[in-house]
């Protein structure tokens, strides 16, 4: 990743003027949101040949975009695109990369994806980013952990994060008690990142109670958050969950407030589509999830695949904020499970039928045709016979004539610092 210095004084503007900005009425906000819109296509559309390319080849122009029903019209982007094209086509011809933040995906669906953000937009991608936790019950000033990867910014990163009392904890590391004697020591109010390594935290918690940890927030992110681990983590900790989505392209995408009513979209900074049988799914319905920046002019997304699946919610949240809302995740596109008679179901009723059998620690689901599905377990206290029967009744009558088979295992290891729940072998054709 390329450093590059974090400007304080735009930094403040940014953050008074979203923390601000998240109260308007939402009409207001959507129509903020569609001027963004307008304004990052038509740049994408005059100063990156990606975009054009594929616009012209409809027969597109930005002025033809006039509704979000026509946002229908343009074509969508993927990773692979992106991928192919960096940086020749897809940064736009009015940016250098010696001038950007070169950032890459973690790779953990695939190969990372490297890619450029302008400096203005990095700025209010991090002030949204602390937005998304002053929502939950942390201040900024209070000490905070942060369980990912750290973010190289520039000389001031240190200076960053002690303004903020931020601390890095590794979600790659291998010695949990490590970890926790760091918070011991530390004593932050809150903490936010990978929700498999908080859970491992959490497990420990509960086994060791040596350690004095007054957290009152703890903010899961990057991997789906099941009840059973919410419900581990929340009385290992003895505080309040709260579950954000969003990615490195993007930032904080949604995230939960007091309140719990949904996930609120961070709207200033992003737009998001749900997208079912090739229309925007009504409200509460589920469906693909198309996102675009409306920030980053280095390097646009426009309707980019992120390859998750949610609903938007018909609702405004009780706290009084105008930011719309969205579902929880019901996992990925590639986390698809395949029936007997070859179609595709969204694996929501899996993480039910698991989670509603006690003795489970973790589990991972395998299936490699539509014939075949192998169930990981690592087991809390031993499964009885009688409750391996009713797990793989239960996941006929979900998937059909399928073979089932359970396997118990110590345990099961994650990949890139995350936990898969599904490994679906199987190739979704579009």
């Amino acid at each position: 990743m390329k450093k590059v210095m974090v400007k304080f004084p735009k930094l403040g503007q940014y953050y008074f003027e979203f923390r601000k900005s998240q109260w308007n009425c939402p009409r207001e906000l959507e129509k903020k949101q569609w001027k963004r819109f307008k304004a990052i296509l038509n740049h994408a559309y005059n100063h990156c040949e990606i975009y054009h390319r594929k616009m012209r080849s409809m027969n597109l122009r930005p002025e033809d975009i006039t509704s979000k029903r026509d946002l229908l019209k343009i074509p969508t982007v993927n990773k692979e695109e992106l991928r192919k094209n960096y940086p020749s086509r897809s940064l736009a011809n009015n940016f250098r990369l010696r001038d950007c933040f070169l950032a890459r995906t973690s790779g953990s669906t695939g190969d990372p994806l490297h890619f450029a953000i302008d400096v203005d937009a990095l700025l209010q991608k991090m002030v949204v980013n602390l937005r998304t936790c002053e929502m939950t019950n942390y201040h900024i000033g209070e000490k905070l952990i942060q369980v990912s990867p750290p973010t190289e910014l520039g000389f001031n990163q240190s200076l960053f994060d002690k303004l903020l009392k931020r601390k890095y904890i590794s979600p790659f590391e291998k010695d949990i008690k490590k970890s926790l004697n760091i918070m011991n020591k530390f004593k932050p109010a809150a903490v936010v990142g990978y929700t498999s390594f908080i859970k491992l935290l959490a497990e420990t918690l509960l086994k060791d109670k040596k350690y004095n940890l007054p957290i009152k927030s703890i903010m899961t992110t990057s991997e789906l958050l099941l009840i059973k681990t919410k419900e581990k983590i929340k009385e290992a900790f003895n505080a309040d969950i709260f579950d954000q989505y969003g990615s490195v392209e993007f930032g904080r995408i949604s995230g939960e407030c007091l309140e719990h009513q949904g996930y609120h979209i961070n709207s200033e900074i992003a737009l998001v589509e749900f997208i079912k049988d090739g229309e925007h799914c009504s409200l509460d319905e589920s469906g693909e999830i198309l996102v675009t920046s409306l920030i980053n002019r280095a390097e646009p997304f426009i309707r980019y695949e992120i390859g998750d699946l949610g609903k938007p919610l018909d609702y405004q949240c009780n706290c009084g904020r105008g930011l719309p809302l969205m579902g929880g995740l019901l996992g990925r596109l590639n986390d698809l499970l395949c029936s007997a008679d070859g179609s595709f179901v969204i694996p929501e009723r899996a993480y039910y039928i698991v989670r509603e059998c006690d003795g489970i620690k973790e589990f991972q689901i395998v299936q490699k045709t539509n014939k075949n599905l192998s169930i990981k377990l690592v087991e809390d206290k031993p499964l009885s016979e009688q409750s391996k029967r009713t797990i793989i009744r239960q996941f006929k009558d979900y998937l059909g004539d399928v073979k089932v088979e359970i396997v118990i295992v110590k345990e099961i290891p994650r990949e890139k610092g995350k936990h898969k729940h599904i490994k679906s072998l199987i190739q979704k054709k579009n």
